[in-house]
């Protein structure tokens, strides 16, 4: 073939492949435009310089994570009901997002419609499955039906564990005792060592120590969630200490920087097609979830080898007793399975991810609000004085009596909103009222918005207890617009437990401790409180302790 002839050959064959490819978009968007106007969704978020929403949706996710404060509360004020986000991708198609920004928006979309869930389930993403390893036997995964009695088992074994141990609530209070035995040896005693010998002078000073500063507090108030969690899943403990690069203390780093590396909303957009984009992002998450993986697995290791199977104290010895039980029945187990050793330890995995974030992550909301107004902190602590006393530990037995304190814990759980936006998903292609939802559409409960709504809070963005009492003065036991642990029918499975754990932590502190916050300097607030990733997270901060006479 001639010089010229070829030349025309492939001018020939690019035109074709130009009008191929033009023919493709064109059909593309027609089906697409066909196929959308299948569904009906809530109204598209406007972008204009009335709702100071951004410039574009990129601007506003942007804005959504760099001051999620302001944004999530600037959404609720444009759309007060619900709203939709459609995120195009070329390759991976059109994400629907819808807000839920009211508490009667969230009640529409969370009714039964033909016994389709229209919100049953968290989004389908990359992040659950780096942090179930590809088991279906995670807690918080429920994609079809086969997975409804793994729930179901791993809910029995954690109520059997929590309602039939005596000794449960004393495991609770000895790990507490544990931590204040740690703040009085570490951060409080040693200013008397100070006057007697000369050599702890130098040695506290050699440390760093200020007297009664605890430095980067949050940390400690997530690692009692830890060993609270490891406590019940596997029966060890992790010994506090001041040393920052304890192993415990860099896997508890390693997950508040998983679940705070991305923003909600990115996360619904994030799947396999995506990762060819954002292979900078997958190796953080990748290095920090199998770090804290593998120093799991060394911990159930030592778990295994004390196992005995006529005892059950924890939450591993009750899904061993099941595993027995299926050898027994001569059930074939599969990698996959509820109760193959693999994902016993992956299960243990994402309750401990869970578990220790949510719980250790309100634990910190809570002495960074109580530190930060000192009038409230020394409420709690003068009904302690008046109904309790000093002399001894305060029991769960006691929480009746302290109808203010309890008043404090609930704006703590409203205000912290650490699960500021709650994920769900549409099962199945649903009708709810006039809105027709296509399947996997992805569905945020705007709880941060929620939980500040002034139709329903009266000091919506401080702590205001009183508002939780009505006119007799009697502690008011419900408020619809509190949903701190999610809504019907996937409420937080460890909602009663983490409730305790707040209550045992804050009541013994504040009678023992009085907290002055201080800020941490390598952070510029801005206003602001915190960050929001997959769960809301506040700044680092220290604390001054000082032991109440």
């Amino acid at each position: 073939m001639s010089g010229k002839n070829l030349s025309a050959y492939l001018n020939k064959n690019i035109q074709l492949a130009i009008l191929a490819f033009s023919l493709g978009l064109i059909s593309y968007a027609v089906l697409k435009r066909l196929l959308r106007s299948k569904y009906k969704l809530p109204d598209e978020i406007c972008f204009d310089k009335k709702n100071h929403l951004g410039k574009n949706k990129k601007d506003f996710l942007n804005n959504l994570q760099q001051n999620h404060e302001q944004y999530l509360t600037l959404l609720q004020q444009a759309y007060p009901n619900e709203c939709c986000l459609s995120l195009n991708n070329f390759l991976s198609g059109s994400k629907k997002i819808v807000f839920l920004n009211s508490i009667e928006s969230v009640k529409k979309f969370s009714q039964k419609v033909e016994k389709v869930e229209a919100i049953a389930d968290r989004p389908k993403n990359l992040i659950l499955n780096f942090i179930s390893k590809g088991y279906l036997g995670s807690f918080f995964r429920m994609f079809g039906p086969e997975l409804l009695e793994i729930r179901k088992s791993s809910l029995q074994g954690l109520h059997s564990l929590i309602t039939k141990d005596s000794n449960f609530e004393q495991k609770l209070t000895d790990e507490l005792q544990l931590l204040i035995d740690f703040i009085d040896k570490e951060f409080i005693d040693h200013e008397k060592l100070f006057e007697k010998e000369e050599k702890a002078r130098h040695f506290a000073i050699h440390l760093g120590k200020e007297d009664g500063l605890v430095q980067s507090a949050p940390i400690y108030l997530q690692q009692i969630a830890t060993n609270y969690i490891t406590n019940l899943g596997l029966g060890i403990r992790f010994d506090y200490d001041s040393n920052p690069e304890a192993p415990v203390k860099v896997q508890i780093k390693n997950i508040s920087e998983s679940l705070g590396s991305l923003n909600l909303p990115s996360i619904t957009n994030f799947d396999k097609i995506n990762t060819i984009f954002s292979r900078k992002t997958i190796n953080f998450l990748s290095k920090r979830i199998n770090s804290f993986y593998d120093f799991l697995s060394q911990a159930f290791g030592a778990y295994k080898s004390n196992y005995d199977p006529e005892v059950i104290n924890t939450f591993a010895d009750f899904v061993l007793n099941k595993h027995s039980q299926n050898l027994n029945e001569k059930k074939i187990l599969m990698d996959s399975d509820n109760y193959s050793e693999k994902d016993i330890l992956v299960q243990y995995f994402t309750l401990m991810m869970a578990g220790t974030c949510t719980t250790g992550f309100t634990l910190s909301w809570a002495l960074y609000y109580l530190s930060k107004d000192m009038k409230i902190q020394e409420e709690i602590f003068n009904e302690i004085v008046r109904t309790v006393g000093t002399s001894s530990f305060i029991y769960s037995k006691q929480r009746s009596n302290l109808p203010y304190t309890e008043a404090c814990l609930n704006e703590i759980l409203r205000l912290s909103s650490t699960q500021a936006l709650i994920p769900r998903s549409t099962a199945n292609d649903v009708q709810i009222n006039d809105y027709n939802l296509p399947k996997d559409t992805t569905v945020l409960i705007n709880a941060f918005a929620i939980h500040r709504d002034p139709r329903y809070w009266n000091t919506h963005n401080e702590l205001h207890p009183e508002q939780w009492f009505d006119e007799n003065k009697n502690l008011k036991s419900f408020n619809e617009s509190f949903i701190p642990f999610g809504v019907a029918p996937r409420t937080c499975i460890g909602d009663n437990l983490s409730k305790q754990i707040l209550f045992l932590v804050v009541v013994n502190l504040v009678q023992r401790f009085h907290f002055e916050y201080v800020p941490d300097k390598n952070f510029d607030y801005s206003g602001k409180d915190g960050y929001l990733g997959v769960l809301r997270k506040p700044f680092n901060y220290h604390l001054k302790l000082t032991r109440r006479s």
